[in-house]
């Protein structure tokens, strides 16, 4: 019988499996039915980040790991707290944002500008685009002590590269607002720092999914690189 951190890391496994499968039926599926594709990625999202909350749960009060010393962690806990109590109207997806304004056809900036991780040289790698700002609008109502905050605060800004994505988007004349940041480098990097933690403890992972996942986030995590795309909205 499985333990609960290897029941954990299977069902984890399984959603990031399906987000897969959903991603390369996206494009195709927007063509013809843009709510239902829009609204399956952010679901496949969200459980993602319920069932990473769910290892956190099971793995939180062992030794040798702090999910809210490291900026990648810390940031996947934050937000999914965030988006599973949803008393606010942030962490809205790019693609959401687009076909809420569909009717009108106008977009409220007339420039958008997107900040990843991957760098724009890897076509094929998924993404998922959320305001920046929005962080650090949740970060303060973070059930947390004071000092963990500032603390995450910082290590977004510095690890995660939300201070130099400001930087750019200030100095090329993108209003806060208009500035998103790529979500998908942060949960690979979450995952594969998790992954490399329980590697040193008696952890064995159970199942297909479980398995496959463990032995793929074991390999060298892919290269983080800043790069930004700009997108002029139309009709503004």
């Amino acid at each position: 019988m499985a333990t609960v951190i290897e029941h954990a890391w299977e069902s984890l496994s399984n959603t990031l499996r399906l987000f897969v499968e959903a991603h390369m039926d996206f494009a195709a599926l927007y063509n013809v039915d843009r709510p239902d594709a829009v609204t399956r990625q952010d679901r496949t999202i969200e459980g993602k980040l319920e069932k990473f909350h769910t290892l956190y749960d099971v793995t939180k009060d062992l030794q040798g790991f702090d999910y809210f010393k490291h900026a990648d962690t810390a940031l996947l806990i934050l937000l999914r707290n965030a988006i599973h109590h949803r008393d606010h109207d942030l962490f809205v997806s790019w693609d959401a944002f687009v076909l809420a304004h569909e009717e009108t056809q106008k977009l409220p900036s007339s420039k958008y500008l997107f900040a990843s991780l991957t760098p724009e040289t890897e076509r094929f790698v998924p993404r998922y685009y959320l305001p920046l700002d929005d962080f650090r609008k949740r970060l303060p109502d973070a059930k947390l002590k004071a000092a963990d905050r500032v603390t995450i605060g910082a290590l977004w800004e510095r690890d995660l590269r939300f201070a130099d994505i400001t930087t750019v988007a200030k100095r090329e004349g993108f209003d806060v607002a208009s500035v998103y940041v790529d979500l998908m480098p942060v949960f690979i990097s979450a995952m594969h720092r998790v992954r490399g933690w329980l590697a040193t403890t008696s952890f064995v992972p159970s199942g297909s999914d479980g398995r496959i996942y463990y032995h793929s986030f074991g390999a060298e995590p892919p290269a983080q690189q800043l790069s930004f795309r700009a997108l002029a909205a139309p009709n503004n």
